[in-house]
């Protein structure tokens, strides 16, 4: 069996297919980014906080495990883990998982998602405004800790409730205790930093005024020394509705892929011709009829039924060998009707009649001619067509 050469189709599918395969060691940032994770550029994402802690020294690295896996795999005294603006509730068991982290000498920076509450227990409790519009800090309107000195600065830091605890106020509202939004805790060796909304940390917060200087701030806070940054990215993933994307994760990826790359073979397939090329079958035989039935629905729709009749006469005067003058026809009548066992009026009626058809084929004339009387004629003619040729026999 031959193989028709490999041609421009053949090489766009073996094309796709190698795609298909180097996809499963494409890293997993290759997916597209969830609005307001850290990988976003989009005004709600944090990508510039992670740009800015990279440019300052930091080694930053992004983490899709849970955080109890997590926990097991980096150096808590060495580590910065920050979570901003969980998709979904923290479960108790990862309240606890970040209590432990911290009691063993970790740092933590946590922004909640604007409008709800957390309560990390020694850590510090976030009081969310459930969802009522968020408060801005503006112009004078901020104090700040000692650390975190505010003369010069332009902000306009967006914030989603309270922080409460024993710790140190970083940044409250007002001149009140009660209107803390960011707070930081000491605990057992490590550091927390706790702050009401994840909105100033933002791409589109820290392009306005001097956000970005605060917002490093408290990364620094946070940190303590550390040069290691985690960014928690499995309460964004495990927080938002995916149908597609689901797909893509990590666990079923593989899966994914294995499946698009054996379509993608099946397709070339099913397009791939094997073989020389089969010839054209055979046209399927008509009869008569059907012939017939196609030159009368030709005729109709074009008008030219007096034509259909004038092609008629000349295959039965070729058939009879009658003359091709409509006046040497008229002699050859008495002949025919004797031949025939017609009558010889009837016969020259008959060549009468088709030779009036025959004047209103000529150019300029009107070939629309009704069908029951086309097909009178024609009938005339193959009965007298029949009886001449059986006589003749």
């Amino acid at each position: 069996m031959t193989r028709v050469p490999l041609g421009a189709r053949d090489a766009a599918w073996a094309t796709a297919c190698v795609l298909a395969l180097l996809a499963q060691f494409a890293p997993a940032d290759w997916r597209p980014a969830l609005p307001d994770d850290t990988r976003s550029p989009a005004p709600e994402g944090q990508k510039a906080l992670v740009l800015l802690a990279e440019r300052a020294g930091y080694e930053t690295v992004r983490r899709e495990s849970p955080l109890a896996v997590v926990a097991g795999e980096e150096t808590p005294a060495d580590t910065l883990l920050v979570v901003l603006g969980p998709a979904r509730e923290l479960t108790g068991g990862e309240e606890d998982v970040l209590e432990e982290w911290v009691s063993d000498g970790g740092g933590l920076l946590f922004a909640t998602r604007e409008g709800r509450s957390l309560d990390l227990g020694p850590l510090g409790r976030v009081e969310g405004n459930g969802g009522e519009d968020v408060g801005r800090l503006e112009g004078a309107e901020p104090s700040l800790a000692a650390g975190l000195d505010s003369t010069g600065l332009k902000l306009f830091w967006p914030y989603g409730g309270t922080v409460e605890g024993a710790g140190e106020a970083l940044v409250k509202a007002g001149a009140n205790d009660e209107d803390r939004v960011a707070l930081t805790q000491t605990w057992r060796g490590g550091t927390a930093v706790l702050a009401a909304g994840s909105a100033g940390f933002s791409n589109r917060s820290l392009a306005w005024g001097d956000n970005a200087a605060l917002a490093f701030r408290l990364l620094e806070r946070a940190a303590n020394g550390r040069r290691r940054i985690v960014f928690d990215e499995s309460l964004n993933l495990t927080g938002t509705p995916k149908t597609v994307a689901l797909l893509l994760d990590p666990e079923l990826r593989p899966l994914t892929l294995h499946l698009c790359l054996l379509a993608l073979l099946w397709g070339w397939w099913r397009g791939r011709a094997f073989g020389p090329p089969l010839p054209d079958p055979d046209p399927p035989r008509r009869t008569l009829t059907d012939h017939t039935d196609a030159a009368g629905d030709l005729a109709w729709r074009t008008g030219d039924g007096a034509g259909v009749v004038g092609w008629y006469r000349r295959a039965v005067a070729r058939d009879l060998r009658l003359p091709a003058d409509a006046k040497e026809r008229a002699k050859r009548a008495e002949a025919l009707a004797v031949a025939a066992g017609r009558d010889p009026a009837a016969v020259r009626d008959l060549f009468a009649r088709l030779a009036a058809v025959d004047a209103r084929t000529q150019p300029g004339m009107k070939t629309a001619m009704k069908r029951r009387a086309a097909a009178g004629l024609i009938r005339e003619l193959a009965a007298l067509r029949a009886d001449a040729g059986r006589r003749r026999r």
